[in-house]
């Protein structure tokens, strides 16, 4: 008689998870990866593998197109852009990650992991968007910092 409980243990880094029930009658073992091939794929999965795969993307782009922004933002506006102020430009998006990895981490404990990541794609996105229209390098700083 009686519910069922169950067993995990780990062996060679791969999770079992055995189920008995109270007379040891009835008995699975079940790898975690083999579970998961069961259970398969579906379309929530799929948005989530594409959406997050799309924002690692463009966080990764950020960080990569730092190189190529200094000598192109000097090209631009040489009068008000020197080595100082690439230096700078590139200080405040290390300086808006550090920051917000913080901020946004305590916003996913609070409001959950989706809602975090959320924010945090539509302030990389506004952030961005707002400096591509900056007529100006002060105003580029000025908006980049958000």
């Amino acid at each position: 008689m009686g519910g069922e409980f169950a067993v995990a243990a780990e062996e060679r880094s791969v999770v079992y998870q055995a189920s008995f029930d109270m007379e040891g009658s009835h008995r699975t073992v079940t790898s975690v990866n083999g579970a998961l091939n069961r259970i398969g794929m579906g379309k929530a999965h799929w948005l989530l593998l594409g959406y997050t795969s799309f924002a690692w993307a463009a966080d990764a782009c950020e960080t990569m197109i730092l190189s190529f922004l200094g000598p192109s933002v000097a090209c631009t506006w040489p009068d008000q852009v020197g080595p100082v102020e690439e230096s700078i430009l590139t200080s405040i998006v290390f300086a808006g990650m550090l920051v917000g990895v913080y901020a946004l981490g305590a916003v996913s404990d609070s409001w959950g992991r989706r809602k975090g990541f959320v924010v945090s794609a539509l302030l990389l996105g506004a952030a961005g968007m707002a400096s591509a229209f900056a007529p100006t390098f002060v105003v580029r700083l000025d908006r980049t910092d958000l």
